[in-house]
């Protein structure tokens, strides 16, 4: 069957059970590769009907042009079955090597009721011996269901992951690994991802997403929580460009972590009841966090630690009831050895009827801080609205 010029092959007419009952993974394997024999060009498409299809692992190299298409995650459900034994590494679910123009659409991945996989993917994308990237991959409307890692990405450049869901129930408690991870991947769009708080019962053992030596990186209108690590969590110095609007982290140990990395924006960002920080930034250059809200965090609102010439900014942002169980934290604080920073036009107190105990609405750190700018922000109520214990340089104006 053709859709227009695209070879489209069905799913159960390749003989894939949708009964569940046999692995299908060297079907589907078999089924990708045939379409790279295509006329005109290699490419097409296989359509998975409605049913259960019982997956082990299936894994492809270097092909191009293919999209794999289910009738939605409510209909259409990939089981991942558990390593039966025999030396394999650990089951996956899809796993591309070096390959491009790949598009995953409307299914769901769970793993099979009654077996423990060792580690269950979703979907995994990485590189090849013959191509040092796989490219433009489209995964869309799909949900994860306990499974520990959904969706693993390394050497991807050029990546769309849109409205992508992960639910984890008490059968798997809780699940390891990081919901979305990222490494050394370039051009990167992820929107409307859901991976923990109301999605889920049982907490990631990990970071919900992960980027690690990325660039060029846009996430907007997600919601991540319920995490042990990281909500969100950037490292490496050579990560760059990265920018996160709209994103909401709720309930993990710290709301989000830059452990280092350029010219970051992070805006309209919010981050609440944390056991740690709400924002918290190691080290790095030109970041920014404006219009954020970190809210009944239990350590600081907004952490900013050491910094390069080009600093840190946080502007327009509310920190409101952090420090929730002592009196040791404040609502945005500049640690030892942060310089070249500005907090301005924020406001920095209690402004809920919540528990709270910022010591400070905005504090600034004793050792090596130097030329940073505290101005026009409201900062009460506090027990004290600004404590500067810098013998740097500093100018503290117009706070309220």
């Amino acid at each position: 069957m053709y859709w227009g010029t695209t070879k489209v092959l069905n799913a159960v007419d390749l003989d894939c059970d949708n009964d569940g009952g046999s692995d299908c993974a060297s079907i589907i394997a078999a089924g990708i590769n045939f379409l790279q024999t295509n006329s005109p060009g290699p490419g097409g498409v296989i359509y998975f009907p409605p049913g259960h299809y019982k997956i082990g692992r299936m894994e492809v190299t270097d092909v191009v042009n293919v999209k794999l298409v289910g009738d939605g995650p409510n209909v259409c459900i990939t089981d991942i079955r558990a390593n039966t034994g025999g030396g394999d590494a650990a089951p996956h679910g899809f796993i591309f090597n070096g390959c491009s123009r790949i598009r995953v659409q409307g299914m769901l991945f769970d793993y099979v009721e009654g077996e423990t996989p060792t580690e269950p993917y979703g979907i995994f994308v990485g590189s090849s011996l013959a191509n040092e990237y796989s490219s433009d991959f489209d995964l869309q409307d799909l949900m994860f269901y306990d499974v520990s890692n959904p969706v693993s990405c390394t050497a991807l450049t050029g990546g769309r992951f849109d409205n992508l869901r992960v639910k984890i129930s008490s059968r798997n408690t809780p699940i390891s690994g990081d919901l979305f991870y990222f490494e050394s991947s370039f051009n990167i769009r992820i929107t409307n991802c859901v991976g923990g708080g109301k999605e889920h019962y049982a907490k990631v053992a990990s970071s919900c997403l992960h980027l690690n030596f990325c660039r060029r990186v846009w996430v907007t209108d997600c919601e991540f929580g319920d995490a042990d690590g990281a909500g969100v969590k950037i490292t490496s110095g050579a990560s760059e460009r990265i920018w996160l609007r709209n994103v909401t982290v709720e309930r993990a140990d710290t709301g989000f972590n830059v452990e280092d990395g350029v010219e970051m924006v992070l805006s309209g960002c919010h981050a609440a009841l944390c056991a740690g920080n709400g924002f918290w930034v190691q080290a790095g250059a030109n970041i920014g966090i404006d219009s954020s809200l970190a809210l009944l965090n239990v350590q600081h609102g907004f952490h900013l630690q050491a910094s390069s010439e080009r600093g840190f900014s946080i502007q327009r942002c509310t920190a409101a009831a952090n420090s929730t169980t002592t009196g040791d934290f404040s609502g945005i604080r500049f640690e030892d050895y942060a310089t070249h920073s500005r907090a301005i036009g924020n406001r920095s107190g209690k402004f809920l009827d919540r528990p709270s105990a910022q010591k400070y609405g905005v504090s600034i750190g004793s050792t090596g801080t130097d030329a940073n700018v505290v101005a026009a922000n409201v900062l009460t109520p506090n027990f004290q609205a600004v404590g500067n214990f810098s013998s740097g340089a500093y100018i503290i104006l117009d706070n309220g």
